[in-house]
């Protein structure tokens, strides 16, 4: 017997730079004009090492007038070191200059000019390209990055592929590749025990290409960007519209994919079974020469290093009769080649031992629960089942399949997180490298093995007054929702004498899915620079102060364990918290109407993301960008009647019947895609940009108004909903330099000051989307006026305040704050008596603008009064009767598994939100006055 020689791509050598970049900010990113901004690599999303990608991405945030629109970027270490970067604008200030930039940079770009597979197997080395290369050719996209040489197609091929012909490291990885949903339809019947669904209808759908474009390309990455829709071959039935991207980096033989659905089908028929990607990745050599790799259980929480993989071939080589050769069952679970002499005694040994040994063609991981993953093998026979081969805990999803030539390595982000997602390798004994017959490689978002997702509201009727549902009505309605998953699928060649890959390497993939690498510059920049508006940065330099920040280290600490102790996990609940505590059965009110999933109300979005602006924690960030990812996907409308809208809080995050342009705002998503760079947001601002159009058909409040008498043909009021326009229109006008949108804002501001207390007036007013006009319709409020500023409006506001340089802007802001806190005899006294009954409740809520106005104002006082309705809110005296002082939990020995739980009886996600984003801009505003 003897090993197979063979090279393996230089992005699986070299030493992990983690350790290097954790610690401060190395880099600095440098603009034409001299500009610059520190970076570092976010803890725990540096570099991975060998087998991962030694490119990162980052964002660069300027200072209004500091860089040119068309200005060049460069980026260095410490040492004066400079690394290659591809940078492209994300936003504008109104002067033209650049506000926000996107960029990747190559952190080891020795190993691109050292890069060169060499000739095995018959295959020729693939040529050195000194940037990614993109051709149109017609009916699809040629890519070339030097490891990576692929076919994209940009319209509806025959058998439903998006993705063709793919060269990873000169051989054949992918012959094609497309996507799959499984539709289920129940189906019911007397024979059956009662409530039991029996003999399900499915279908299987392909995805059918619409349309594919370049979003980005440069030297060292091109973004393509694909849409279309599932199409059922059978009856050309179309469900299910999909985008996806692809990215492709210079010299690196990952595929990068981003995988969007949207769900368009009848609740009462439309299940889904399944919804994936299927490859088809030929495999060459014996069976005995054909490995499967699993990463096995993660160790220590949630990273990516795992324990010993699940391994195994095709054929193992353990004979009780005849004896082998005792190196050889070794040397296969050692993952070499075995390559035998066809003269020896050894070989015919073998061959009389494969013919009569299993070949176990079909191997399948499934994630079923947040706690739960198994395997399970097959000989892939009709007839015949399927046996356990192993289960675990929590797997970071990675999973390789190869042969003699070498192989290929998939990864799905957030696999246990988002279960029931899975992996399938089928037909791995097949030599064929096309068509039905090819092995197969399934990354399963929703795995058909869990079984399928049922749309269907939870009860035929609604629950308002008991349980918070907004209206009797029903009004559950998931079409046009959507989720958005991430994988990468790679290859590898032979190397150090293996050709299935180690658990070093399969671990160092899956951390690089799960954990890309990220640059951020420091807290102290970002504040400097006044990203993203007013906050504060940590300080405990007094008693008070430093109190203060413990209950917000606590909260954010209290959340992070909830997560992981109430299991809020899930294809469509990762993401999201809940609404409020139920302290007398020891959990989330989980089942009652509008108390159960928070969605996007009382934006703890940007509670999240303002704390890890002032923090820098890696875990705030993870926690704020699956907050990001699911709100603005599952919460949200994509498509229909309800296109830029959302749903309110409800035990099913579709199930609310009140549709509000608040759940959708672009702001609650600006902070991930600026800092993140994630494209499928731009999705989402592109949805949300009109949304106030939505309102001609949605009208917010139709319920108190006769439509004979309007003269405009909607109505928003000033926040919530022309708030949330604010924050979509900003968005839009910073993004694209829009005037129009820039125009909107500014016709609403001129509306308001129009009234007869400017911003205090309302908050219900008329509206024309086309215009943008607001009407005044006397002092009057549905719901409370406390919903202008607890829904984002103030953060939206007062980023806008150097955006305009509107003076009377600004002291609008300033009086709102004020008059928020005045006493009712005051508020009577300086409006005149004409605000009537308008209740200004909840003003712990409003204590950002309060301390807006204290600052602005010069106000003593009432810093004074607004430090001390902000702190009495935990105590019960501002929100909730039933609130308490802190968010240290107490143990409770109640639970079903007997381990008792940690609790904060009082909590409610909406007074956390409110409490800890009003704190930190208070902090920055009137801390001085604590």
């Amino acid at each position: 017997m003897k090993t197979a020689r063979g090279v393996f791509a230089r992005i699986f050598e070299g030493e992990s730079m983690n350790d290097d970049m954790r610690g401060g900010f190395p880099y600095t990113l440098k603009a034409a004009s001299g500009a610059e901004m520190p970076l570092g690599f976010l803890e725990g999303r540096g570099l991975s090492g060998a087998g991962a990608s030694s490119y990162g991405n980052f964002s660069g945030y300027w200072k209004m007038g500091e860089v040119g629109a068309d200005s060049a970027f460069s980026l260095f270490d410490e040492s004066g070191r400079e690394y290659p970067v591809q940078s492209h604008p994300a936003a504008f200030w109104p002067d033209g200059s650049l506000k926000w930039t996107f960029h990747t940079a190559d952190f080891r770009p020795e190993e691109r000019a050292a890069f060169s597979p060499v000739v095995e197997y018959g295959r020729k080395p693939a040529p050195l390209v000194g940037s990614v290369v993109c051709n149109d050719a017609g009916d699809r996209l040629v890519i070339d990055t030097g490891a990576i040489q692929a076919e994209v197609f940009t319209s509806k091929t025959r058998s439903g592929a998006f993705l063709g012909k793919t060269v990873i490291l000169g051989r054949t990885a992918i012959s094609e590749a497309r996507l799959v949903y499984i539709d289920e339809t129940p189906s019911c019947d007397g024979d059956v025990f009662p409530g039991i669904a029996s003999a399900p209808a499915r279908s299987a759908f392909f995805g059918a290409v619409s349309g594919a474009k370049i979003e980005e390309i440069g030297r060292l990455q091109a973004v393509i960007r694909i849409e279309g829709i599932h199409v059922e071959e059978k009856t050309g039935r179309e469900l299910m519209p999909f985008v996806v991207r692809l990215t492709f980096r210079l010299g690196e033989p990952f595929i990068r994919i981003e995988h969007t659905f949207t769900y368009t089908g009848e609740p009462s028929r439309d299940m889904m079974r399944g919804l994936g990607i299927e490859f088809l990745t030929p495999v060459s050599g014996r069976e005995y020469n054909r490995h499967v790799v699993f990463s096995g259980d993660l160790v220590g929480g949630e990273g990516c290093r795992a324990a010993a993989p699940f391994h195994e071939a095709q054929k193992m080589l353990l004979s009780w009769h005849p004896k082998l050769d005792p190196d050889v069952y070794p040397s296969q679970i050692a993952g070499k080649p075995l390559l035998f002499n066809p003269a020896e005694s050894s070989s015919r040994a073998v061959d009389k031992v494969v013919s009569s040994i299993p070949a176990w063609t079909s191997y399948r991981m499934l994630a079923d629960s947040a706690d739960h993953w198994r395997i399970t093998k097959g000989t892939g026979k009709d007839g015949c089942s399927r046996i356990s081969a192993a289960e675990g805990r929590r797997s970071a999803g990675a999973a390789s399949l190869s042969g003699e030539d070498g192989g290929i390595v998939v990864c799905m982000k957030d696999f246990w997180q988002k279960y029931p997602s899975g992996i399938w390798f089928d037909a791995i004994g097949s030599g064929d490298t096309s068509g039905d017959g090819c092995p197969r490689t399934t990354v399963w978002f929703w795995s058909p093995d869990a079984g399928a997702k049922d749309f269907r509201h939870y009860d035929t009727e609604g629950h308002s007054g008991s349980y918070y549902e907004g209206y009797d009505k029903l009004g559950s309605d998931p079409f046009g929702i959507s989720c958005t998953n991430e994988m990468v699928i790679g290859a590898f060649l032979p190397h150090d004498g293996r050709i299935a890959l180690s658990g070093e390497e399969i671990d160092a993939v899956a951390h690089d899915a799960q954990k890309s690498a990220l640059l951020v510059s420091t807290p102290e920049y970002y504040h400097g620079t006044q990203a993203f508006g007013i906050w504060s940065l940590p300080d405990s330099g007094t008693p008070d102060k430093a109190r203060l920040e413990k209950q917000l280290d606590d909260a954010l600490s209290f959340y992070k364990k909830e997560i992981e102790q109430r299991r809020w996990y899930g294809f469509f609940d990762y993401g999201d918290f809940m609404h409020t505590y139920d302290k007398d059965r020891h959990c989330w009110r989980y089942d009652m109407g509008g108390y159960a999933w928070q969605n996007t109300e009382l934006v703890p979005t940007m509670w999240l993301w303002y704390s890890f602006l002032r923090t820098g924690r890696e875990d705030v960030f993870t926690m704020a960008e699956a907050m990001s990812r699911h709100t603005s996907e599952v919460d949200i409308y994509h498509e229909g009647k309800f296109r830029g809208m959302g749903s309110r809080h409800n035990v099913i995050h579709w199930g609310c019947p009140c549709k509000e342009v608040r759940i959708a705002m672009a702001g609650h998503h600006r902070f991930a895609f600026y800092l993140g760079g994630d494209r499928r947001y731009s999705d989402i601002f592109d949805i949300v940009r009109d949304a106030d159009f939505s309102t001609l058909e949605t009208d917010p409040l139709a319920m108190f108004y006769d439509k004979a008498k309007m003269k405009l043909p909607t109505h928003a009021r000033s926040g919530p909903d022309w708030s949330t326009y604010t924050s979509n229109w900003l968005t839009e006008w910073e993004r694209h330099r829009s005037e129009k949108y820039g125009q909107k804002i500014r016709t609403g501001i001129e509306d308001l000051k129009a009234a007869p207390l400017k911003l205090v007036s309302g908050n219900n007013f008329e509206y024309d989307p086309e215009s943008g006009h607001l009407g005044y319709i006397g002092e009057s409020t549905a719901g409370g006026t406390h919903l202008a500023v607890c829904m984002g409006g103030p953060q939206t506001w007062f980023e806008l305040v150097p955006l305009l340089g509107d003076d009377e802007w600004e002291r609008m802001l300033a009086d709102f704050g004020s008059f928020y806190f005045a006493s009712k005899e005051e508020q009577q006294e300086r409006s005149g008596g004409i605000i009537g009954n308008r209740e200004f409740s909840l003003p712990f809520m409003a204590a950002a603008m309060g301390a807006f106005g204290a600052n602005r104002l010069g106000d003593k006082k009432l810093a004074r009064k607004v430090w001390d309705t902000l702190l009495a809110s935990l105590k019960g005296n501002g929100s909730s009767a039933e609130c308490g002082n802190e968010f240290v939990p107490e143990k409770v020995p109640f639970c079903s598994d007997g381990r008792g739980i940690d609790e904060v009886p009082w909590v409610t996600t909406n007074v956390t939100a409110q409490f800890c984003l009003n704190a930190i801009v208070c902090l920055e505003l009137i801390g001085r006055d604590l």
